[in-house]
């Protein structure tokens, strides 16, 4: 397996679904092992959701990345999987104090790549328009050890 380099490089290469798991899966298990609780108790996986019936109109990168986690482990741990863009029709969910840290995160975001890239601003305002105050996801709790 070759490991997906995430400095920025692009090697002259391709790779393959399973090299995509199995670096998914070294990060995950890099992770994991800063826990000290033994045994390790289910961890928190946040990721898109990969049913289409629930998260309607996503981008296949959003369902694929979600379906290597899941193979590359993730199963075994408690998931959010969050709606996409199928929030843009839906009304606005968030309180307060959860939109204003949501809001003060993701123009920090924005303000780093408008930065990095002089990508203009109004791209995120309307991003933030059709998604920002609403938070919809279904939460699957990993089973109990036997």
């Amino acid at each position: 397996m070759k490991a997906i380099d995430v400095t920025g490089n692009v090697p002259d290469s391709t790779y393959s679904w399973a090299d995509v798991q199995g670096t998914l899966r070294a990060i995950m298990n890099h992770e994991l092992a800063k826990l000290t609780q033994n045994p390790r108790p289910p961890q928190w996986f946040n990721m898109a959701d990969n049913v289409a019936s629930t998260n309607p109109g996503d981008h296949f990168d959003h369902y694929a990345t979600t379906q290597a986690a899941l193979l590359a482990g993730a199963t075994a741990h408690h998931r959010v999987f969050w709606v996409s863009y199928a929030t843009a029709g839906r009304p606005a969910n968030l309180p307060a104090g959860l939109l204003a840290a949501k809001r003060t995160l993701f123009y920090a975001y924005a303000d780093s790549v408008h930065a990095a890239t002089g990508m203009g601003m109004d791209y995120f305002h309307n991003e933030w328009r059709q998604w920002g105050p609403k938070s919809y996801a279904r939460v699957v709790r990993a089973r109990a050890a036997s």
